[in-house]
């Protein structure tokens, strides 16, 4: 399917205070504060990664890969930029499946405005790593792991939480629920950002792919209760139902090179399923 990058980015919203905004643009629904540089750089990068998904580069190991099912590892890349890559063995489409699924969760979440950190498909170049690798863009300067135990920053980053709750909860997420080493945040005075990580379990993960509602609601970050948190929700699904199939159009579809055609209307099917399920969850 071809789809102009204008007419892309033209259509993308934020969700702002419970309100629709149109045309907004990376990062996230919200404007950069900052003029610094490290911001100016991971703004232009993440578009960049959004224009064109599969990308072909060099990057360098800092210390060694994970013992993880997936493997992850923080690598150095391009101009002083540091992300984290993954899977370091794996096989055949059981790891594109994974690669795919970090990639479909993070552009959805680029279009839509959701907190979560741009991802790029790495394809091989001759080196060691002769498959193709999801690479996550650091894109705190200071990021921590959540802290459950601070009341303070779930007060601070309840609607965000929750919009990225309902948005977890379309895609069929199964490992943000309350895993503090998927959420990371930078506190600042009395702001507070925060940008979810590592997607690879979701478009229902290890569930029945052909019953896409076997996998329930995402219980977060134990926000629901919180004031604006009803708000928050009811915004992102609105987000989600009257663009989320059209994005996830484009970002499901042109993965084609390492997406069988099976895979894709399998998690085409996945997302259209739980559109229905959205009222509901944000109620």
């Amino acid at each position: 399917m071809q789809r102009s990058r204008r007419n892309i980015h033209q259509n993308t919203h934020a969700c702002i205070n419970g309100k629709i905004i149109a045309g907004s643009a990376f990062p996230w629904g919200l404007k950069i504060v900052s003029a610094d540089n490290f911001h100016s750089r991971i703004k232009t990068l993440a578009q960049d990664w959004f224009d064109n998904p599969l990308q072909k580069f060099g990057f360098t190991t800092i210390g060694l890969f994970s013992n993880t099912a997936t493997g992850s590892c923080r690598v150095s890349f391009g101009e002083n930029n540091i992300g984290y890559i993954k899977p370091n063995t794996q096989s055949g489409d059981s790891r594109n499946l994974l690669v795919a699924r970090e990639k479909i969760a993070a552009d959805l979440a680029h279009a839509l405005g959701f907190p979560v950190a741009p991802v790029v498909i790495r394809m091989p170049t001759g080196d060691r790593w002769n498959h193709p690798m999801a690479l996550s863009l650091s894109c705190l300067q200071s990021p921590r792991p959540w802290n459950p135990d601070d009341a303070d920053l779930a007060k601070m980053a309840v609607a965000d939480l929750e919009r990225l709750r309902i948005f977890w909860s379309w895609i069929g997420d199964v490992d943000h629920n309350g895993n503090r080493g998927n959420l990371l945040y930078e506190r600042t005075g009395s702001t507070c950002r925060v940008i979810a990580i590592d997607h690879a379990r979701s478009m229902c993960h290890s569930c029945d792919q052909y019953n896409p509602d076997r996998v329930g609601m995402c219980m977060g970050y134990a926000t629901a209760e919180l004031e604006g948190a009803a708000e928050a929700r009811a915004c992102a699904a609105k987000l989600i139902l009257d663009a989320g199939m059209r994005y996830a159009d484009l970002v499901v579809h042109r993965l084609d090179t390492i997406l069988t055609p099976e895979a894709q209307i399998r998690i085409m099917g996945i997302l259209e399923g739980r559109l229905e399920l959205l009222p509901a969850w944000a109620a």
